[in-house]
This record gives structure tokens, sequence and C-alpha cells, in this order.
């Protein structure tokens, strides 16, 4: 019994086993400087264009913050060569148990491939691996071919290509020979697109599109006529047919209708089609082949689109059709005769310029020159420009509305220089007549102003000395303003200075007076000192003689009180 029992606990025990296995699914992973990742879950894994990238890891490194690096892998398409490319940095850290598991790329990243790296600068631990992002989908197209039951191709069908969802991805119209393609997606698994055709006169037909590739897929449609059809076959001017419906204007145009009923052409029915452009309704009759023409000129109005509805009525059904119309202008040469004089009217050789309104401009030079301008039907305003060396310039703005010559004439005034001149010596500035201290420098400082803007002349002068001799100079007014040191000699002499002053073709010239003194200077000599006596004036000789008198008297009243007495 207990034999039983072991037995039957052991198949348990085997069962139990057997169905974790079986209920543990598979997970992929790798390792590298010990991180063990299971997303993703290899190196080179792909990833669709929006999915997020989720990092998930295991390691020995707790609490320790890391870095991912993602690096773009930028590849040469001619030399194979790859280029790394830092793309995002991300700071993070692991959990207490050393794992992590966070999104490290989401949202729209560039196509391509990727270079991830894992830092642990704590523990010194590095890991990396690849990743691509690929497209979400590919574009697909579809080649519509629309044809009448009888295989006429239809022109100006409108095709829509529609997802399963309802939605409209895509529309298009057929050519002149019934084919309109259509950009679709593919998203990497087949997808279904309805397709849908539609045409005047005909009946809306649809079909369904297995789209499982990013090629072409060819379709054709074919619609059943319904009810009166009036459709436009033809656009003609100057004896050619027009395909791209661009005419031009000034010229007759030809619009050819054919009007079908239940899938067959009818005759004597009248045509109508109003032309905007020439605000009226132009009617023919259809032919035995059910053909009607209308023809119009249009007028020069300038660059315009145009949208002509036509229609006809026949066994009380109507029909209608449209067409926009895309009109280029004829242009006209239209000449602009320019004359440049000065004020007395004298002419005058200049530099012309002629400017349009979108900034092109057209140059020329003389006093009288012509330019040739188009002219569509629409008005246009130009610029023209004249200047001169030595004259102001002019401009003046004229408005072409016609194909007569325009004839303007510019007359430019003479420009003048405006010159002050100062000078300063020792910091103080001076006035004429101009007095200096010779041998010490001065100052001549020169500013010149042309339609009371500074500008930078040329300035070239002559100081002529009493004796005849010169001393030249010259400098550049840098913004209109510049300054000359010069120096007379020490002697008390006088000068001359000349300026002349030029700056596009304008001069200018001054001359003034300058006189320099020398002023007398004490020296100190550095001769020893000698001895030197002083004789007194004759005017204190009494008090002299006085003063001798009363010096012998007192020596005398001494003398006598101080002799011995004589003993008897």
């Amino acid at each position: 019994m207990s034999a039983l029992k072991f037995g039957t606990g052991m198949g348990i025990l085997v069962l139990a086993i057997g169905l974790s296995i079986i209920a543990s699914p598979f997970v992929a992973s790798f390792s590298q400087s010990g991180f063990h990742f299971y997303s993703p879950s290899q190196d080179y894994q792909s990833y669709r264009d929006g999915q997020s990238v989720i990092l998930d890891f295991t390691s020995p490194y707790p609490n320790s913050e890391f870095t991912v690096i993602v690096n773009q892998v930028i590849v040469n398409q001619t030399t194979h060569k790859e280029t790394i490319k830092l793309y995002n940095s991300l700071g993070e850290f692991t959990n207490s148990t050393g794992g992590f598991y966070g999104p490290i790329i989401s949202g729209e990243y560039p196509i391509g491939q990727y270079l991830i790296l894992i830092e642990d600068p704590t523990y010194n631990a590095y890991s990396s691996f690849n990743i691509s992002i690929t497209p979400s989908s590919y574009p697909a197209y579809i080649e519509a071919n629309v044809e009448a039951q009888n295989g006429t191709p239809i022109s100006g069908a409108n095709v829509q290509a529609k997802a399963p969802n309802g939605t409209i991805v895509a529309n298009n119209v057929t050519g002149s020979n019934g084919v309109a393609y259509l950009q679709v997606q593919y998203p990497l698994s087949p997808i279904n697109y309805t397709l849908i055709a539609s045409a005047n006169g005909y009946k809306t037909e649809s079909a369904v599109v297995d789209v499982n590739s990013n090629t072409t897929f060819p379709v054709t449609l074919k619609l059943p006529y319904i009810g009166l059809y009036v459709n436009l076959t033809g656009i003609f001017q100057n004896g050619k047919q027009i395909t791209n419906y661009s005419l031009i204007e000034g010229q007759p145009v030809t619009l050819e209708y054919q009007v079908i009923y239940q899938g067959k052409s009818v005759s004597n029915v009248e045509v109508g089609a109003y032309i905007p452009y020439v605000n009226k309704t132009l009617t023919a009759l259809t032919n035995s082949n059910g053909l009607a023409n209308i023809t119009f000129t249009p007028p020069l109005v300038g660059k315009v689109s145009v949208m002509v509805n036509a229609s006809a009525v026949y066994n009380n059904t109507a029909g209608h059709t449209e067409v926009k119309l895309n009109f280029e202008p004829t242009y006209f040469k239209v000449p602009i005769n320019v004359k440049v004089t000065e004020e007395n009217g004298s002419a005058l050789f200049s530099n012309i310029s002629l400017v349009y309104t979108n900034g092109t401009k057209e140059t020329a030079q003389g006093s009288s020159v012509v330019f040739n301008v188009s002219y569509d039907g629409t008005p246009e305003k130009f610029m023209i420009y004249a200047s001169s060396m030595g004259f102001v310039s002019e401009n003046k703005t004229i408005l072409v509305n016609g194909t007569q010559p325009v004839n303007v004439t510019l007359a430019l005034p003479r420009e003048y220089m405006n010159v002050s001149i100062s000078v300063a010596q020792n910091g103080t500035t001076l006035f004429p007549p101009y007095h200096l201290v010779g041998g010490v420098p001065f100052l001549i400082t020169v500013n010149s102003t042309m339609n009371g803007e500074p500008v930078p002349a040329t300035l070239s002068g002559t100081l002529i000395f009493y004796n005849g001799t010169t001393k030249s100079f010259s400098t550049t007014l840098s913004s209109g303003s510049g300054q000359v040191k010069l120096v007379l000699p020490k002697t008390n002499t006088t000068a001359e200075v000349e300026l002349k002053l030029s700056y596009d073709g304008v001069q200018y010239s001054k001359m003034f007076n300058l006189s320099s003194l020398v002023y007398p200077t004490v020296t100190t000599s550095s001769i020893p000192p000698t001895t030197t006596t002083t004789h007194p004036s004759t005017n204190y000789l009494p008090y002299i003689i006085i003063g001798i008198i009363i010096v012998i008297v007192i020596v005398a009243v001494l003398a006598f009180t101080r002799r011995p007495k004589t003993t008897k």
C-alpha cells in the first residue's frame, strides 16, 4: 500500500514538473559584462517605426546609476562607410536587485540602425548591442485603367482608393489614356483596398485590390453608360490639339463636345457652354457623330484659370460636364524710353536701371536708353533709377498698362560737398587769422558730408612756405572725418595751405594762410658765480661822511676815559 502511495506521489510530481515546463514559455536573452538582457532579446533586434524599445535586464549592480547612450549608425550609400552620431543619452538607476525595466526609445525615431551603449562607471561595467528601426509600411501603387463598355478609355474619370476602414487614402483623375495612378501603403502584410471609379454619363464601378507587396498593381474598371452623357473630346488652338489644358490668350479656342445617350451618340442636340472668361453662354448643334464645336477667343487679361461648364438636354434627360482651362498671356514687347539730363536739360551720361516688381533688374549706360518689357494684359509697375558721378541719383515709378511706348525723363541735380575745417594747436582751437607757434605741431581737422551724410572723401593738400618750398600730404576721411598733423618752422614766417577733396566725382578746394611766431626765451648759464664790488650811489655820500665822523668821536671819547691816572 505504501509502495502504491509512493508511486502515485512520484507520478504526480513528474506530471507537475512536466506541466510547469509546458506552461513556462521560452524566453530569449543574452548576456554581456554582467548584464543579462531580456529585452532586446538579441543583438540586431528589429523594431517597427513608432514602436517603443524596452530595455529589460538584470545585473549584479544594485541601486547603481548607469547611462544609456543611443547612437545612430549612418551609412554612406556610395562608400558604405559607417559614421556614428550621438542621438540621445539617458541617465537611469538599477533597482535594489540590480535590474531595470523601461523604455529607451519611443515615438518617431528615424529609420535606420542604432548602437546602444550601457555604461556603469561605478562598477566599471559596460555593454552594447545593436537594434534597427524599420518602416511600418512601404508605398505601393495601383494603376487604374478606366474604360467604357466598348473599351474606349474614359478621360477625366475620378478614381478613389479606400482602406479597409472606409477612409479614402488616395484619389486621382484619369488622363487622356484613361489611366490614373494612386499611391497607397503596404503595411508589410497583405491589405485590401477598394478602388472606386466614376465619370459623367457612366455608372460608378468598384473593385477590390489585394496589395501584398510594395509594387504596382494594375486594375481595369469598365463603366456602363447611363442616361445622357456630355463628353469633352478635344481642345484645339492654332490647328493643334491641346492635351494639357494650357492655352494662349488672344488666339481662338475650339472645344469639341460629344453627346451620348444610353451609350450611343445623338445628333441635332444643342450643347451650351458657359465661358466665364467672356461672360456668355455659347451654343452649337451636334452632327451625325454627336459632335459639337464651340469656339471663342480669350481676351488679354493676364494669366488666369477658368471653369467651363457645358450641358445638353435630350429626351427629357440632362447631362453636363466641366473642364478647367488654364490661359497663359500673349506677351507684347513694350518699349520704355529713358532719357537722363542735367537740370539745365543737357544730356547726361548715366548708369540707368529698370527694376521689376519681383526684384529683377536690367541695367544700361548712356543718356538715352530703351528697355523692352513684356506686357501680358496685366498692369505692372516698374522703377527707373539713374545715377551719374557728381550728381544726385533720381528714380521714378512708371505703370505699363498697354502696348504703347512709355517715355521717361529724369533730371539729375548736381551734387555738392559740404566741408568744415578747423585748426588747433596745443589742444586749443584757433580762428582766422591763424597765428601759430613755430616749431610746435598743429592739427587740421576736416569733415565732409554730401546730402547730409558723411562721405569718405579723399583729402590731398600742400603746405607752401614763404620761401617757396612745399610739403604735400594726403589722407582719406574715414566716416567723413580726418586729421592732418603739420608743423611750421621755428621762425617768424608765413605759409599758405591748399586743401583739395574729392568723392564720387564731386570736387572741393580751399586755401588759407598761416603765420608762425617765435617768442624769446630766458636761459640759465652754467658759469660759476663771480664776486662783484658794488659802489654806492653818490646820493648816499653825505650820510656816509656823517657816520664816519660819529664813529671817530665815539672812539676818541672811549680812549680818553680809559687813560690811567698819574700818582703824585
